[in-house]
């Protein structure tokens, strides 16, 4: 999916999951339709939506993509690596807005 706002685009890839990994919380897989996981100049964002928990995590690709096929999700977990990015909506507006200023100075 494309998102664009204010003349700019992100290509956000949505994804869900339900699938639990035991107690530990949900597996997300990075693999595309034909088998291969997606690379980071492919996407800007992933949207996944864990469908148990009723919650978004918008993960940036760089952070994403260093795992190669499957991410682990664990919402209840304050500690987890990837609970800075539940419900994280700004983060696709602040890298917009950063876009923005980076091609203004360089004009």
């Amino acid at each position: 999916m494309t998102v664009e706002s204010g003349g700019k685009f992100l290509r956000v890839q949505v994804k869900s999951t339900a699938s639990t990994s035991g107690y530990k919380g949900y597996v997300c897989s990075f693999i595309q339709t034909g088998t291969l996981p997606y690379r980071r100049e492919q996407v800007d964002f992933f949207a996944i939506y864990v469908i148990p928990e009723d919650v978004w995590y918008i993960i940036p690709s760089e952070v994403a993509t260093r795992q190669k096929y499957n991410i682990l999700l664990s919402p209840r977990r304050k500690k987890q690596k990837y609970h800075r990015y539940i419900e994280a909506w700004g983060l696709a507006l602040q890298r917009k807005e950063a876009s923005a200023r980076g091609a203004s100075q360089g004009s």
